[in-house]
C-alpha cells in the first residue's frame, strides 16, 4: 500500500474530492463478539485497520469508530460483526451528534404538555413535546479531577510572591447522570444529579438527590411513550446493583449514548428518517478519508 494513502481511504479513481460528507459511514459498535480474535481480523480485513488500531478499537466499546468508510466497507464489517454475535451497525457520519457542546441543565419540570427546561430566573424557556423525547441513559460517573489556582509558596528558591501555580485536585466522589436526546429537531441534554433544582416535585421532594434524581428518571418514563433506554439506564430504573450502570467516566457514558443512537438511526424505518430532524453538527473526531491518512 502506497505510504501516502490510508488503509480505509477509497480508491482515487471514482471517487471526486467534493464527494458529499453524508456519503461517508463510520462504524458503531454497542457489543463485541466473544470471540475477539476474529473481531479483531475482521476490522484488519474489513476495514483495513492496522492490528493497533484494531485492539484499540475493541478495547473502547462501546463506542462509534472514529473513522470514515465508504459504505459498501462499513455495512461489509457491521455484517461481519454482527455474524460473530456482536451489535454492529454502519451509520452515516450525518447521523454521529456532536454532544460536547451539550448543554447541561439545572432546572426542569414535567408539565401536562412535555419536559420544560427552566431558566435561572424560574421562567420556562422551552417545552419538548413528550412524544420527541427518544432515548434516555443513566449511569454513576466519578466526578473528573477540579483545578484550582494559588500562590507558590516562599520556599528555598526564594519564589516571587503571586506566582500562580495550578494544582489538580483528585477525588473519589461519584454522582449520578443522565442524558436525555430528543428529536425532532434533534436535542441533547446533560443532567447532573448534584446540581440540579428539584422544586416541581413539590412534597416529593427530599434533601437527597439521588431520591429527587430517581423520581425525575420516573416522571420521563410515565409520559414519555417514545423513550427508549439503554442499558446502564434500564440497570438503573430496575434497582439492579449498582456496578451494572456504574461506568468509568464521563466520557465513557458520552461514548454509550452515541452508539445507542447511532444504532437507533441504522435501524430506524425509512419513514421516520423522512424528514424526522434538521442537520446534526458532526462530531469533532469524524476523521474523512483522504489521501493524507496515515
Amino acid at each position: 500500500m502506497p505510504s501516502g494513502q490510508g488503509p480505509h481511504a477509497p480508491p482515487e479513481e471514482g471517487r471526486t474530492a467534493s464527494m458529499a460528507r453524508s456519503e461517508w459511514f463510520r462504524l458503531a459498535l454497542l457489543e463485541a463478539p466473544p470471540d475477539r480474535n476474529a473481531a479483531f481480523l475482521v476490522l484488519q480485513e474489513a476495514l483495513g485497520l492496522n492490528p493497533i488500531d484494531a485492539k484499540t478499537r475493541l478495547r473502547h466499546v462501546p463506542g462509534v469508530f472514529p473513522e470514515a468508510f465508504d459504505r459498501s466497507r462499513a455495512e461489509h464489517a457491521a455484517e461481519e460483526l454482527r455474524s460473530l454475535e456482536g451489535k454492529a451497525a454502519a451509520v452515516p457520519s450525518t447521523a454521529v451528534p456532536l454532544l460536547r457542546g451539550a448543554r447541561t441543565v439545572h432546572h426542569v419540570r414535567c408539565l401536562d404538555d412535555g419536559f420544560a427546561i427552566v431558566s435561572v430566573a424560574g421562567e420556562v424557556e422551552q417545552v419538548i413535546p413528550w412524544s420527541n423525547l427518544r432515548l434516555l441513559s443513566v449511569a454513576e460517573v466519578p466526578v473528573p479531577p477540579t483545578s484550582f489556582t494559588g500562590v507558590l509558596p516562599d520556599g528555598v528558591f526564594r519564589h516571587v510572591r503571586g506566582i500562580a501555580q495550578t494544582k489538580t485536585v483528585e477525588t473519589a466522589e461519584e454522582r449520578l447522570e443522565a442524558w436525555l436526546l430528543c428529536e425532532p429537531p434533534f436535542q441533547a441534554y446533560r443532567i447532573d444529579s448534584a446540581l440540579m433544582n428539584y422544586e416541581y416535585l413539590g412534597d416529593d421532594r427530599t434533601t437527597f438527590a439521588a431520591h429527587n434524581f430517581r423520581e425525575v428518571i420516573r416522571d420521563l418514563q410515565r409520559h414519555a411513550p417514545n423513550l427508549a433506554l439503554t442499558a446502564t439506564a434500564q440497570s438503573y430504573v430496575d434497582g439492579t446493583d449498582m456496578i451494572q450502570f456504574r461506568l468509568d467516566s464521563p466520557d465513557a457514558h458520552r461514548d454509550l449514548l452515541l452508539t445507542h443512537w447511532a444504532l437507533r438511526s441504522a435501524t430506524a424505518p425509512s419513514t421516520e428518517q423522512d424528514g424526522k430532524r434538521s442537520p446534526v453538527e458532526l462530531a469533532k473526531e469524524v476523521k474523512e478519508p483522504s489521501e493524507k491518512d496515515p
